[in-house]
């Protein structure tokens, strides 16, 4: 039997939220088929003294807490125990990280492992994300109540890239309008029209392509 393209393993608070929407549809038969494994290591089981503590007050004070970097550490020793640093990448899901597009999720494709620190409370402290040089990404400028979701969110990302889990044109899906094959809706019928317009003695067509970039220059101009 072949190895998955790709191991996830998770490090949450919460290991009962997976795989949730990740064992439906393409990323749950991809899951089935073994072209990715999806592993959950309870971050409560590392914690400190008779309550298992894996929160502590920052050093800057205030209201809040943030995980303890001794528990996490120890997770991600852990998780790390059996795989080669070589193939191995560690992503921490937090509003401070980089934007998430479709390019890191390309780009997260080289490596066979992956694990993903989901956040809660108000952070990570920063120490146990440089000593395990944790790659920051963040889904979106606003806030959530932890990172499990936008755990979520990356996998789903990068699983439906992975051969033999989903062909489609995974840009386009972007920014496409679409339209049934249902002529009539809603009292509403559809009418299809081309526009060719002239230019150097040739009939331009507006291809799938061309759209994709014609629409994302109209609605989405930092891409």
């Amino acid at each position: 039997m072949k190895n998955p393209l790709l191991n996830a393993t998770v490090i949450t608070l919460y290991p009962e939220l997976f795989p949730g929407p990740l064992s439906a549809s393409v990323t749950g038969r991809s899951l089935e088929q073994k072209i990715w494994s999806l592993e959950t290591i309870d971050l409560r089981l590392y914690g400190k003294g008779k309550h298992k503590q894996v929160d502590d007050k920052p050093i800057s004070g205030g209201p809040g807490m943030i995980l303890r970097p001794d528990v996490l550490d120890q997770a991600l020793l852990q998780a790390s125990s059996s795989i080669s640093n070589a193939k191995k990448l560690i992503v921490c899901m937090t509003p401070k990280g980089i934007p998430f597009t479709q390019n890191t999720a390309k780009s997260i494709l080289q490596y066979n492992e992956l694990i993903i620190v989901c956040g809660r409370f108000e952070g990570i402290d920063q120490r146990v994300i440089e000593k395990h040089h944790m790659k920051e990404i963040s889904i979106g400028d606003y806030i959530l109540t932890g990172g499990e979701l936008g755990a979520m969110v990356l996998l789903d990302a990068v699983v439906r890239l992975l051969p033999g889990t989903f062909f489609g044109f995974a840009l386009l899906g972007l920014f496409l309008t679409f339209f049934g094959s249902t002529s009539k809706f809603s009292n509403k019928r559809l009418i299809l029209s081309v526009v060719c317009a002239p230019f150097d003695n040739h009939s331009f067509i507006l291809s799938k392509s061309n759209l994709t970039l014609l629409l994302s220059s109209l609605f989405r101009s930092g891409l």
